[in-house]
């Protein structure tokens, strides 16, 4: 998924000089993420499990704010729906300096009722949001109701592989004739406006 792929290509390549870096991934029982966290723990990035016992799981804040006290970060920054609910409320209650929390979707479900209440009250406590594109940010300010000040946009990058590319002939593969050519690289979701 983007937000793993996201923290998979980026936290390697931080200079681990300046900063020391702890994923602390929220699993539920059933939905593990072996994957995220195997590979980011291969690539040397300092990774932590907890586990969600249940869907509000007000226990899950108490260990996390613990943990967090225990790290004492200077930043901490969450990805996607779990982390920026427990885990903003776990970093003020540590006494983090600051937190950040990215944005990766216009997610539906965090407009609808009582979650987008929720929300609008957690996100007080947010001091930066990165959205990974503009419509992203409009989303977040307009649903979230975020002041507009406190919301970037920082577009993914994703290394190129040199070596790995794969030439293909869309033409050919397709049957395409000559003439201009568009491409859109994306799931093919509703989301991604593929009308």
């Amino acid at each position: 998924a983007g937000a793993e792929r996201h923290l998979i290509t980026m936290l390697p390549e931080l200079d681990s000089q300046s900063f020391d870096i702890c994923v602390i991934v929220l699993t539920e029982p059933k939905k593990p993420v072996d994957q995220l966290f195997i590979t980011l723990q291969q690539a040397g990035v300092k990774t932590e499990r907890m586990i969600i016992n249940r869907h509000a799981d007000p226990y899950l804040v108490i260990r996390l704010a613990r943990r967090l006290r225990d790290l004492a970060p200077s930043v901490v920054h969450t990805h996607l729906l779990h982390a920026d609910l427990y885990g903003t409320v776990a970093a003020r209650i540590a006494g983090v300096p600051a937190i950040i929390s990215s944005r990766h979707n216009d997610d539906p479900f965090r407009a609808r009722w009582p979650l987008s209440f929720l929300l609008r009250i957690i996100n007080r406590y947010t001091n930066r949001f990165i959205a990974i594109s503009e419509r992203v940010r409009a989303f977040t300010i307009k649903t979230e109701k975020v002041p507009p000040s406190v919301v970037d946009t920082v577009y993914y990058g994703l290394p190129v592989d040199e070596h790995n590319r794969q030439v293909i002939d869309a033409r050919d593969e397709f049957g395409l004739p000559k003439g201009p050519l568009m491409v859109c690289a994306a799931r093919l979701t509703e989301q991604k406006g593929h009308k």
